[in-house]
């Protein structure tokens, strides 16, 4: 007798040909997947639907934020003109360069006693120079405003230091607001 060698069925054998089926059934339902979601993706493509960009689009999309230029900022307007920045009063304060500090010094302290130091300022400077009431105005103001905040360095010395100090902090922003020139 030859010797052969003997078949022993194996018992996972039924397990190879379901997992055989299995796995076919499992590559056509790939199959059908796929085709599926092939199509899907064609239609993400698709130009034709609005509101899809393809890939050249976004490109030029992405590419014009990068390239466009930042706008130019807004000019600042102009100031408003204040009630000293006009011909007339520009011109009486130029003849008065020497002397305005004299004539508002001279107004601060007649006034300071005053109930409203701020009209008896303005009263002062108006009857004093040829300035407008509106430019005098903003002189009252300042005096009452100097008479408030810096009394005691300005009534030790006007022209001192600690008196400008004192202005430039409290009143000085206000009196250029309202006349529209740099105090002095």
């Amino acid at each position: 007798m030859g010797c052969a060698s003997p078949t022993v069925p194996r018992e996972d054998s039924d397990s190879d040909e379901l997992a055989q089926d299995q796995n076919l059934d499992f590559n056509n339902g790939s199959s059908q997947n796929n085709n599926q979601n092939n199509n899907q993706n064609n239609n993400w493509f698709d130009t034709g639907d609005a509101g899809v960009m393809d890939a050249t689009e976004m490109a030029q999309d992405a590419g014009s934020a990068i390239d466009e230029p930042e706008p130019e900022p807004e000019p600042e307007p102009e100031p408003s003109n204040g009630a000293c920045d006009n011909d007339a009063d520009e011109g009486e304060l130029g003849s008065l360069d020497d002397t305005l500090d004299d004539v508002v010094g001279d107004c601060a302290l007649s006034c300071l006693l005053s109930s409203d130091v701020a009209t008896c300022g303005s009263d002062c400077v108006a009857d004093n120079t040829d300035l407008s009431d509106d430019c005098s105005d903003c002189f009252g103001e300042i005096i009452a405003c100097t008479a408030s905040n810096c009394a005691f360095q300005c009534g030790l010395d006007a022209e001192g230091e600690a008196c400008a100090s004192c202005r430039e902090e409290n009143c000085n922003d206000d009196f250029e607001q309202c006349a529209g020139i740099p105090a002095q």
